[in-house]
């Protein structure tokens, strides 16, 4: 039989001890977060994620029409697809590909060091990082973007930018007298490669939000994800190349 650690009588519980209850400081920072949505409601939000009428006990219940003007994921989406606006379509597209680089630099920070960060946290990181924002966007507001174009040129650019970035701390700080050879490689096949991935990844998150838009449905992730495997798998696979030649005849 267990023994408790503590006696376990009633007369022990706090309530008993006054001074009442400790509120758990979780407890603020969530009041917090209700306080700033009760001030600020989002009826997009609340029709895309809270409405009753999309629960399956719901339709299971009532299998006919819904109600008029019943709040429902494919009511709000039809909405707002129909009014979509490509120009704003095209801003965001085009404040992706600016923004999308360098958040997925940040990211890259974050893979460690070391063999297996270089083969497979590294490019799980940065590859999914230079989508982030388009995946989020996917999510959250599918029908902002218009185009499969505005998709894959916002993830060509995040993996421009990236590139970009990359090169120039590389070059500059990590080998700070870089052989010709480096730096030619690293401004041809490795642009080359990460804008590649991306586009890659980008296929995933196009597909997604085509089906999308066309069944006025939630997104399904696992459509993008599929794409995003691949551009990982072929980063990886880049970079167990690249270590395996630096340690032979190429410092990368």
């Amino acid at each position: 039989m267990t023994v408790p650690d503590r006696d376990p009588g009633i007369e022990h519980e706090p309530w008993r001890k006054g001074g009442g209850a400790r509120p758990d400081p979780s407890e603020e920072a969530a009041e917090r977060t209700f306080r700033r949505e009760r001030a600020h409601p989002d009826p997009d939000r609340e029709a895309t994620q809270f409405s009753v009428y999309d629960e399956p006990a719901y339709r299971a219940a009532h299998p006919g029409p819904l109600p008029p003007g019943a709040p429902t994921y494919a009511t709000w989406l039809a909405a707002r697809r129909d009014r979509a606006d490509p120009s704003r379509g095209r801003r965001i597209a085009f404040l992706i590909m600016l923004a999308g680089g360098p958040f997925a630099v940040l990211g890259a920070f974050l893979g460690g060091s070391g063999l297996l960060s270089v083969i497979v946290w590294g490019p799980v990181t940065e590859e999914l990082m230079k989508v982030a924002l388009l995946l989020t966007l996917l999510e959250l507001r599918p029908h902002v973007l218009t185009s499969r174009l505005q998709i894959h040129l916002a993830a060509a650019g995040s993996g421009l930018g990236f590139s970009v970035i990359e090169n120039l701390i590389y070059l500059h700080v990590y080998v700070p007298d870089p052989a010709a050879a480096l730096v030619v490689w690293r401004w041809t096949v490795c642009v080359v490669l990460h804008v590649g991935c991306s586009l890659i990844a980008s296929l995933g998150v196009a597909r997604a939000w085509s089906r999308c838009l066309a069944e006025l449905e939630p997104p399904r992730l696992g459509i993008a994800l599929r794409w995003l495997v691949a551009a990982i798998a072929l980063h990886g696979a880049y970079n167990l190349l690249a270590t395996i030649l630096s340690l032979t005849t190429f410092h990368f």
